[in-house]
């Protein structure tokens, strides 16, 4: 199976010219099209979609929270929801095992992982840090 990224994740403009607010508003507006769009031109691959904050923030999306505009990320939404794959970015270089950054992937969006894992694991599959 080929896989494709919508990528780069969607970052805070540099300028105040921006027309588009940096909200999950916006990601959800922006990000499902082309998923779908993806997902329609080739249904046989992996679509990974990324968060917000230099993609270190996905848990509006993974607890299935308002977003804004009427919008809620639920997975019975997709016909193509077993080709979603949710991508967490960690930047805590010193961390050298897993349970170096589990609270942090927990609080931000996957919790899944480890001992804490709950609910979440049946809205959306996980796979732990490698």
């Amino acid at each position: 199976m080929i896989s494709i990224g919508l990528r780069n994740e969607l970052r805070k403009p540099d300028n105040a010219g921006n027309t588009l607010p940096y909200t999950w508003q916006t990601w959800y507006e922006q990000v499902i099209p082309v998923a779908n769009a993806v997902n329609k031109a080739n249904p046989n691959i992996l679509v990974f979609l990324s968060g917000l904050d230099y993609d270190t923030k996905m848990s509006p999306i993974t607890g299935g929270d308002d977003l804004g505009g009427g919008h809620k990320f639920l997975l019975t939404d997709f016909k193509y929801k077993d080709k979603l794959v949710l991508e967490l970015h960690n930047y805590q270089k010193s961390a050298t095992k897993c349970s170096d950054i589990e609270n942090n992937l927990w609080n931000n969006g996957f919790r899944a992982t480890g001992t804490k894992a709950i609910n979440i694991s049946k809205r959306v599959p996980y796979t732990n840090c490698m």
